[in-house]
């Protein structure tokens, strides 16, 4: 008997959980909705909306057996299966932290739609050849440099994960910071790549998106999703820069961009094999790999953070207070020694898979997961606050603070943080440096006169009209009360 009634007691239990998710998830589902009616495909609210309910059927797919996450199974511990329920709710929890942060803008009358975003680069004619030179040369140096300093057997063909992107790759320590400069230079090459193809520029515009490309593959080549930032920024911009279409570019760089993130899936993993050597090897993991299975694949990838989150909740760790206080720093490691510190607390899923910025949270313990949250909270504020006065570095901010949004899921606070710190420094400059929305100057002089006086808006003066006349007037002669000038 008491066994039995343990078992109806789970039962009934299970059967209230399954009721809550299908209400989260609901509610969700309908302030997705709202958030694209009142603000479009803005990066926020409506992107982080979105991801987080991906994230929630990436986790349910797999929890229910309808999907494997190969790379996952590196590293679990079955948390996926016994905190399920806490990282379905966190998820729903990170939702109504977002919506709160838009209430006004979801619910009444303060949404801001980006609308159209176009930048008419001539105004930059002028100083685009000094541009291009400089960074060219700067580009072309930092290249060169890597190539004499970097371990070629290495970059050929290894085994290691993640060898090529750390200091392994570096046989001169002094230059060991350059691999974390790479992804850097690609996206900056990315963006004058664009802008130079925009202005019909084409030695600089060759010049630079060779660079990018050559950057993107060696992270390919490493199997590291960076590989896909690049090319996203290419077409982004683009999009943004240019008057013309730009087919061929653009569905030759998204093509490139779905097959390096498709490749990058397959190397994930200490056994498998590395380098510029195994691209060759890159279209046969595709042969016999349905189009379901691919695109679940790429699904569950994207969606990595809910796998870790639930990971890291069937763990035990415990952080000395530097680590904390320290993961929470917009300080670069070479001021602060973060890295150092690093290297000693940081605890790990694996070898190649990080505790997520929540999981790290909730072990420092609840004033650290409020702070997490309240600096999140004003980071939503400066992204509202910005785009007030100007949509394109709203626009900036806004998908820095996503990024930022997104990684938290799943990579340390010290690494997921760094865009939002990014994002912070550009909004409070734009708030010192940018003028407030005049309002005011919106209101008629009547309306404002009435408002301000409290009485009755004073008369609409009449429209001038050709050869003397008044609209609304005849064009004869004096009007009852005006007076004849005699001269």
């Amino acid at each position: 008997m008491p066994i039995a009634g343990a078992n109806r007691l789970e039962q009934e239990e299970g059967a209230l959980d399954a009721l809550l998710l299908i209400g989260a998830v609901a509610v969700e589902v309908v302030l997705i909705i709202i958030a694209l009616k009142r603000f479009g495909f803005a990066p926020l609210p409506g992107l982080a909306l979105i991801y987080f309910l991906v994230a929630q059927v990436s986790l349910t797919l797999v929890y229910h057996g309808l999907a494997v996450n190969s790379f996952m199974e590196t590293y679990s511990r079955g948390g996926v299966y016994t905190y399920y329920f806490q990282t379905m709710m966190l998820y729903f929890a990170a939702s109504m932290l977002v919506v709160l942060s838009f209430w006004k803008g979801m619910f009444r009358n303060g949404a801001q739609r980006l609308g159209s975003i176009h930048v008419d680069i001539t105004r930059f004619a002028t100083v685009m050849p000094m541009i291009n030179v400089s960074m060219g040369v700067l580009t072309a140096i930092v290249l060169m440099v890597f190539a004499l300093v970097s371990d070629w057997e290495m970059i050929w063909s290894n085994y290691t994960y993640l060898s090529m992107t750390r200091a392994d790759v570096i046989t001169v320590p002094s230059f060991a910071i350059l691999p974390n400069l790479l992804p850097l230079f690609g996206i900056v090459a990315a963006v004058l790549g664009a802008i130079n193809l925009a202005m019909r520029r084409p030695l600089p515009a060759i010049y630079f998106n060779v660079v990018w490309v050559a950057i993107s593959v060696y992270f390919l080549a490493s199997h590291q999703r960076v590989a896909i930032v690049p090319p996203a920024a290419m077409v982004v911009v683009l999009s943004i820069v240019s008057t013309g279409s730009h087919p061929i570019a653009k569905i030759l760089t998204i093509t490139y961009t779905v097959f390096a993130y498709a490749t990058a899936l397959t190397g994930r993993g200490s056994l498998a094999h590395h380098g510029l050597s195994s691209l060759f090897d890159a279209p046969d993991q595709f042969v016999g790999v349905g189009v379901f299975d691919l695109a679940t694949k790429l699904l569950l990838n994207g969606a990595e953070g809910a796998f870790v989150v639930a990971e890291g909740f069937a763990r035990n760790a415990s952080y000395p207070p530097i680590y904390e206080i320290l993961s929470f720093s917009p300080l670069p490691s070479f001021i602060d020694k973060f890295s150092e510190i690093n290297r000693l607390y940081q605890v790990r899923l694996s070898p190649f898979a990080p505790f997520s910025g929540i999981t790290e949270a909730f072990f420092f313990g609840p004033g650290y997961l409020a702070a997490l949250a309240a600096i999140y909270l004003g980071a939503f504020w400066l992204y509202r606050r910005v785009t007030e006065r100007n949509r394109y570095l709203g626009l900036a901010i806004g998908l820095l603070v996503l990024l930022a949004t997104l990684q938290v899921f799943a990579y340390p606070l010290r690494n997921s943080l760094k865009p939002l710190w990014m994002g912070v420094i550009i909004g409070v400059a734009a708030l010192v440096y940018l003028p407030k929305p005049k309002i005011a100057q919106q209101i008629s002089p009547q309306l404002r006169a009435t408002l301000m006086g409290g009485g009755t808006p004073p008369p609409k003066r009449a429209a001038a009209m050709p050869h003397g006349g008044v609209l609304g007037r005849p064009m004869g002669g004096p009007q009852r009360g005006q007076q004849i000038r005699r001269g």
